[in-house]
């Protein structure tokens, strides 16, 4: 069942079941986000868990997940839709009359991309109109989906790899809930779904205001010893700290997180923790042994060993 911002609430995590753990603040930003119908923009360093939130966000609201990662080559088009004109040449060059009436269709050649799935599945099944031929690439996750209403989050991440005018061209079709398919006329409008909008950062560069006045903004900070512990727990059960010295991690996380801040290098994040918990329960380690020193330097410190001294 698709739950609304009002029913929003998501329960503490099963211990093992690998849920997000939800801060009470977080859970605001998602309601604020909901209602107000903004796209929420998590930022956050590398590794503090903002692409898992995104999805564990769409299990919680019974939602189909879609997901595209921004490159420093992505344009905004390439997030709603793509045109095949190679393929329509290819076709028109074979000159029989059957092929001439296919490439006179030319919603026939047109590939919806990630934000016209979220904002109108049901056109986006058809290319907005094609007669005939070859149905389109219909995303993993909305497969199983046998209903044109689909619900669900949609993820936009790392947007900061992209220039920023990809932030800006993409300020008309949040505004407007929709684009123009210009090849075809096409209206895609998610007045036909229920769709809801996550963008993540890692701020490697500044996104343009009047994007970030668009967006509910909420910054994912390093969890605490006790925050990791209880992620520790979602993970894999609540007999972890009997196994795994949930502490001296925490504590040699920070350490090389300082490190690493010092250097301006990439700090290591709740990822590398939960990777360093599974080793030391894997391989039955202990925080007193000189292989646990070895193995924490595999999974917290990715960086040349000359840069840590």
């Amino acid at each position: 069942m698709t739950l609304s911002a009002k029913d929003f609430a998501p329960p503490p995590p099963t211990a093992g079941s690998g849920h997000y753990v939800y801060p009470p603040d977080l859970v605001r930003a998602v309601k604020v986000a909901m209602v107000t119908q903004r796209p929420l923009l998590l930022r956050g360093a590398p590794g503090c868990g903002k692409t898992t939130l995104a999805a564990d966000l769409a299990r919680q609201l019974g939602r189909v997940f879609l997901q595209q990662v921004v490159t420093s080559r992505t344009e905004a088009r390439d997030l709603e839709w793509q045109f095949d004109a190679i393929r329509r040449l290819s076709d028109a060059q074979l000159a029989t009359p059957a092929m001439r009436k296919q490439v006179a269709d030319v919603a026939r050649y047109v590939d919806p991309q990630v934000l016209w799935w979220g904002f109108d599945p049901a056109s986006a099944r058809t290319r907005g109109g094609a007669a005939a031929g070859a149905p389109p690439r219909i995303p993993e996750a909305a497969r199983a989906v046998k209903t044109d209403k689909l619900a669900a989050v949609v993820l936009i991440d790392e947007i900061d790899k992209a220039e920023p005018e990809l932030a800006n061209d993409l300020l008309e079709p949040f505004d407007r809930g929709g684009f123009t398919v210009a090849e075809t006329g096409f209206e895609v409008s998610r007045v036909r779904s229920d769709v809801f909008l996550v963008v993540t950062t890692n701020e490697a560069r500044d996104l343009p205001g009047p994007f970030l006045r668009r967006c509910v903004a909420f910054e994912l900070e390093r969890p605490l010893a006790k925050q990791l512990a209880a992620i520790a727990e979602a993970h894999h059960g609540t007999g972890i700290a009997a196994l795994v010295d949930l502490d001296a991690i925490s504590r040699e996380l920070d350490r090389l997180a300082g490190i690493a801040r010092d250097r301006g290098l990439r700090e290591p994040g709740t990822a590398e923790f939960l990777d360093t918990v599974t080793a030391c329960k894997d391989l039955a380690l202990t925080a007193d042994s000189d292989e646990w020193k070895a193995m924490t330097r595999l999974t917290l410190w990715k960086h040349a060993r000359k840069e840590l001294g």
